[in-house]
């Protein structure tokens, strides 16, 4: 399994290293990367004629300033057990960079850090990971939060659609061997059925009951498969709110360290399908998230 890592300033990256370390997938590729803007001249600043060495010398403090940080990265990733093979300055805005150095490696997964201080830095950090959400081509680790050496309680949230059958199927293979419970989330809003037995009033089932039924049975089903990670307590959701607060409601009563959500297409027309569930959730909500995408 290939992952990149975005090493950033300040150390948000450090979550996604502890969120890595935690989720223990076996026979992991750390790619880590740091991106800056190189400058291209003293026209840059507006500097005046003749102090091109001004931009020479800025560029190579932030080379160095860079290098510095992906040493000091691969260190802390020693210290919890993973070992970076490739360290790499990339040049450009960090998002697009990222993406783009994740498609030329062929990388499976884009694991970075995010915590929001304030208003400033909440716009520029989330400048980047909006870039990496919309953007990649590959799965995105969004983490949040410090991570505690414990095993991990995730929220997996499905609609049990086939694209979202074949995303189960590609974690199962990533085999994280770092998860400890796992609720399986299903949200089908009780409005929603009400107005669907308003409109088929023929049906020879009440629809309300019926969807129920059948989101519990395709959950219990999911819990099965699920079984292939190994020791993992599975339970099964099944909630008749909308979307977003059944992942709220039930990432709280878990205590669910982590949600896995699925996403499928890219660019600004994947976005209008990724914008209804899951780009909320990696860049509104307070959570660590895992977006699968293949």
């Amino acid at each position: 399994m290939r992952i990149v890592l975005g090493i950033s300033s300040p150390d948000h990256h450090v979550h996604a290293m502890q969120l890595l370390a935690a989720l223990r997938f076996p026979k992991t590729e750390i790619h880590a990367v740091h991106a800056i803007d190189r400058l291209t001249g003293p026209e840059y600043f507006g500097l005046p004629p003749g102090s091109g060495d001004v931009a020479a010398r800025i560029d190579a403090m932030q080379q160095e300033g860079a290098e510095t940080q992906l040493r000091d990265a691969a260190a802390r990733l020693e210290n919890l057990g993973i070992r970076a093979i490739r360290r790499e300055v990339l040049g450009g805005f960090p998002g697009s960079a990222v993406c783009h150095y994740a498609d030329t490696v062929k990388a499976d997964l884009i694991a970075i850090g995010w915590e929001r201080h304030g208003p400033v830095e909440g716009l520029l950090a989330g400048s980047v990971a909006r870039s990496v959400v919309v953007n990649a081509k590959q799965s995105i680790l969004l983490a949040k939060h410090p991570h505690e050496e414990k095993p991990l309680r995730c929220v997996l949230a499905t609609d049990h659609s086939p694209y979202m059958t074949e995303r189960v199927q590609q974690l199962i293979r990533w085999h994280p061997a770092g998860i400890s419970e796992i609720t399986v989330l299903a949200a089908f809003p009780y409005r929603m059925a009400t107005t669907l037995g308003q409109l088929m009033p023929d049906m020879a089932v009440n629809i309300r009951p019926w969807v129920e039924q059948q989101l519990i049975e395709k959950n219990e089903s999911l819990m099965r498969r699920l079984a292939d990670l190994g020791p993992v307590v599975t339970d099964s959701v099944v909630s008749r709110d909308p979307v977003p607060k059944a992942i709220a409601d039930t990432m709280r009563e878990r205590e669910a360290d982590l949600l896995i959500i699925g996403a499928q297409g890219h660019g600004l027309f994947g976005r209008a399908t990724l914008g209804s569930v899951s780009y909320p959730q990696a860049i509104y909500e307070n959570h660590s998230v895992l977006v699968l995408r293949g």
